[in-house]
């Protein structure tokens, strides 16, 4: 996924630069054009003196004048340039956003990986106060046994509770990721 999208962003970005370059190629035309007119003018008007006709003169200053304009209109006219841009930015984005949530997978998955294991040392631990027996339950009341098992037991609810919660987190986690990926790759289609 991550090649596709660096081998479009890539071809967007040749793209970008060779329509800032065709800008400025066409604008220094048109600056050219104008340059070359003016002084066109200035030589006519300094050669011809006051023999110089007013209508070549108004023609060649007027041509000077004239092919400004394009120039100003031309540079940062072209909406492709833009629309590129903004669709290179949107895949940084979205390649950010991938980053986040595979951190965020990445943290959730240490966690549950740890809640794994203190779920086993809970049932473990459980499983020797009941022993033998189930003496838990046969245990009588306000002793030490009886405490040692209400204790495991009620350690065994905690972690079996946070581990419940963390494996809706790890789907919830697995999901955001798969979604940034598919956003991603949308992007770079």
């Amino acid at each position: 996924m991550d090649a596709t999208c660096t081998k479009v962003r890539a071809e967007m970005l040749r793209e970008t630069d060779g329509i800032a370059m065709k800008n400025l190629a066409v604008g220094a035309i048109f600056a050219a054009v104008a340059a070359g007119l003016s002084t066109a003018s200035g030589i006519y008007n300094l050669a011809e003196g006051e023999d110089a006709s007013p209508t070549v003169s108004a023609i060649l200053g007027l041509g000077a004048g004239a092919s400004t304009v394009p120039t100003f209109f031309y540079f940062g006219s072209d909406e492709r340039q833009k629309v590129v841009q903004d669709r290179m930015k949107s895949i940084d984005e979205r390649r950010e956003q991938v980053n986040r949530t595979w951190q965020s997978f990445k943290a959730q998955n240490r966690e549950f990986s740890s809640l794994s294991a203190d779920l086993r040392e809970a049932t473990k631990n459980y499983e020797q106060a009941k022993a033998p027996d189930d003496q838990c339950t046969f245990a009588p009341p306000d002793t030490l046994k009886q405490q040692q098992c209400e204790s495991a037991k009620k350690n065994l609810e905690n972690v079996t509770g946070r581990y419940r919660a963390s494996i809706a987190a790890w789907h919830q986690a697995a999901d955001s990721i798969d979604d940034a990926v598919t956003a991603l790759a949308d992007a770079c289609k």
